[in-house]
Order: structure tokens, then sequence, then C-alpha cells
């Protein structure tokens, strides 16, 4: 915090140094450096986003930095999105291909071209013959006002003084107008901000294999040979007009599509159609993997409550008289004593009732009086 000055150009701002401990393997998003450095900057008075320079515990500056280079400019978020974007693409052509013509029968790799570069444009356009008066002024002026006119020979004899009396100067009225006109046209004007969008899609290259079909060939001594057929030009041409339209092909940016036709590696499924008599019922059981798995949680609770649950409540219901003896020389509760006695006995005081119970059962009065005796 520096020190408060009189005049505010004299001012410095303040100025924060955060150092953060991040746990082995561990690192923070632009987003949560940005949170740190605004959380720290709104605590402090006169202390501004970018005087806040925040480090990790190695020394790598995640934000302070006033000069940012042309590569500190693609964010990790930036590149994230053009990771997401190249999955998604890849995905939905992957799935579309995998379920025309089977499972682990292409492949499928998608490269895209964003532009994350924030462009803002006024735009200022006009249109001449989208014109409007906006104002008109007339001005309608006449005038009239005697002017001399000469009479007499033409020549330089009669224009000289004295020599020709006989020339007269007449007035004659001469009338004079004049007009003016002035219109102020308005002409259509369209003034438009623009900000172009981030992220914008530039150009997409998709390469994809495809593998053919195989047709089993059964030769002598058990012997099993898989010949591949190569797919047609037709069938091809249809897969890559397919890729086309699920990344939303466009020619004239320079996107690119090529799908090429190669057999695969063929040891796995040779393999497996070598074994698939055996592993037939295997392979089905696990397509339905996810039912199984709840048939054999019911039937244990099936037998859990057959073999456990039941037998332990018939035990426990069905007592025979040997069991209810055993029962009846258990602790008995006070309750269960009082329902012994009868509804009258809850009349009786305590000292009536504890004489009358001394009274039933002398041997367990005698045990207790004994016990008494024997305490300190």
């Amino acid at each position: 915090m520096p020190d408060k000055s009189l005049f505010i150009e004299d001012e410095e701002a303040a100025t924060a140094s955060v150092v953060l401990k991040l746990r082995s393997g561990k690192w923070l998003s632009q987003n949560q450096v940005n949170g740190i450095v605004h959380l720290v900057s709104s605590s402090v008075p006169r202390l501004v986003p970018e005087n806040v320079t925040v480090v990790d515990s190695n020394g790598k500056l995640l934000s302070g930095s006033k000069e940012q280079s042309a590569f500190g400019t693609l964010s990790s978020d930036q590149l994230e999105y053009q990771a997401k974007v190249e999955t998604t693409l890849e995905n939905r052509i992957k799935s579309m291909l995998e379920k025309a013509l089977g499972p682990d029968k292409a492949i499928v790799r998608l490269s895209c071209e964003l532009n994350f570069r924030q462009q803002e444009k006024t735009e200022e356009r006009f249109y001449p013959e989208n014109h409007v008066v906006r104002s008109e002024q007339y001005l309608n002026e006449k005038t009239t006002e005697p002017e001399p006119m000469p009479e007499g020979v033409p020549g330089i004899r009669s224009n000289l003084p004295q020599e020709n009396p006989e020339n007269k100067v007449t007035a004659v009225n001469t009338t004079s107008e004049k007009q003016d006109r002035t219109v102020n046209y308005e002409i259509g004007k369209i003034t438009s901000r623009i900000l172009e969008p981030v992220g914008e899609m530039q150009r997409i290259s998709v390469a994809v294999l495809v593998d053919g079909t195989y047709k089993r060939i059964e030769k002598g001594e058990g012997k099993i040979e898989w010949q591949y057929i190569p797919r047609t030009a037709e069938e091809m041409q249809k897969l890559e007009n397919i890729c086309k339209r699920a990344v939303n092909f466009d020619a004239e940016r320079g996107d690119q599509v090529e799908v090429v036709n190669i057999p695969f590696e063929t040891t796995t499924l040779i393999e497996n159609q070598d074994s698939g008599g055996n592993e037939g019922w295997l392979a089905r059981l696990k397509a339905y993997q996810s039912y199984v798995k709840y048939a054999f949680l019911g039937l244990f609770l099936f037998l859990s409550f057959v073999f456990i649950v039941k037998p332990l409540i018939r035990w426990l219901t069905e007592l025979s008289v040997a069991d209810m003896e055993i029962v009846k020389q258990l602790p008995k509760t006070v309750g269960e004593i009082e329902s012994e006695f009868g509804n009258n006995a809850k009349s009786l005081s305590f000292t009536d009732q504890a004489s009358k119970l001394i009274t039933n059962d002398n041997e367990a009065s005698v045990t207790v009086m004994r016990d008494w005796l024997k305490e300190k």
C-alpha cells in the first residue's frame, strides 16, 4: 500500500503478489486464476487487477504479465475448446460409420482450425438513392427603377456636349425579377457496429480409414482362411458424402475430407472366429451383462430370505414348551411383573406391592435380601 498523497496525479496504485502452493500433478485453469486476481483486487482499495501478480510454488507466472506474447494469447481454455470441438465432430462421424459398417470398422481423425481473434468493426454506409427533403427555401425579388435612355443620331458628334442640343435623355422604368430556391436533402445512412464471433470455424480436415469385408473360405484339414474384399467405388463415394454432411463440409473455406479403404489387422478377427464355437455363449452373455448383474442380485436376495430370514422368523414364532420355560426364567421387566398382579395391584401402595411380591416368590426374595446384606 503506497502512502496517500494530497494530489491525485501523484498517487500510486497498490500492488499485490500471490504465491499458490499447488498439489503435485494439479493445476489451475485460466478462469480460476482470474477469480483469484479479482478477489484480491476487490479486497484492497486502489488495487487494479493488472497490478496483481500470481505465481505458483514452482515459480511459474500465472497472471500479472503486462507484455503478453503471441503464444500467450492462446489460453488453455481455447485449446480445451478446440479439442472439445474436434472430439465432438469425430464421434459424430465414427458413431454413424460404426452403426453402418460395424464396430471397429472405421478410424476417424479430425483437425479443425478456429479463429480466436477478437475483432470489432464499425461500418457506415450511405445510400444516395434514398434521399428525403430535409429543408426547402424560396427567394423571389422584383424591383422597378427608372433608367435614362439616350435619344438622337448615333455617333461621336451627337454625344459631344453642346454640339447637338436636339439630343435628349428620357427616363424609362425598368423592372428586374430574381428567384432563388434552396433544397436540402437527407441522404439515407446506416451505421453498424459488428463484433466478430470468437472461435469461428475456418477450416476442417477429416481423415477416415474404412475396413473392407471378409469372406470365410474353408480348406481341407479344418483350416480356415479369410479373404479380404475391398469396398466398391460407389460405397466409398457414399461414405465420403456422409462424412461431409456430418461435419458441414464447405469447399469455399478449404475443407478437406478423405476416405480410404484399407484392410485392418485381421489377427484378432481370425482368433475370434476360430474360437467362436466355444466362446459364442460368452459373447452373447456379455451383451446382456447389465441385466445379468441385476439378476444375480435378485437371486441373492431371494436365497437370503429363503434360507436365513425365513428360518429365523419361524424359530422366533414357533417356541416349544421347553423354550417357553426357558423364557419364563429370564429376568422380567417392571411392566411384566405389574401385569401378573392384574389391574387391582395398581391400586395398592408400593409397600403392599413389595410385600405381595415377596410372598409370591420366596426364593427370589431371599436371594435379593442376601445380596443386600453382603453389600457394604
